[in-house]
């Protein structure tokens, strides 16, 4: 489901993230919006850019939920999936 949320981000921020200069891009977008800081691997993992056995933390998809604006990462699954 965090396939969703990084498509959502990419409309958010009329981009698409494929690059390591756009994953920095979108921590610094981050951080100037909510003051928050997820570090630059963790935005290549959710993305799938980097490959990796976990799943992104509940308190990373908040995050970034929160930075498109919903409350958290549950709100984003409620509205999306009555789309």
């Amino acid at each position: 489901m965090s396939n969703n949320l990084c498509r959502s981000i990419e409309q958010a921020v009329g981009r698409s993230i494929q690059t390591p200069k756009d994953f920095y891009w979108l921590r610094e977008q981050i951080y100037v919006r909510l003051r928050e800081l997820i570090r630059t691997s963790t935005l290549k993992r959710v993305w799938g850019y980097t490959r990796s056995q976990s799943t992104p933390g509940v308190s990373t998809l908040d995050v970034l939920a929160r930075f498109i604006g919903y409350t958290d990462y549950a709100a984003f699954l409620r509205i999306y999936l009555r789309r």
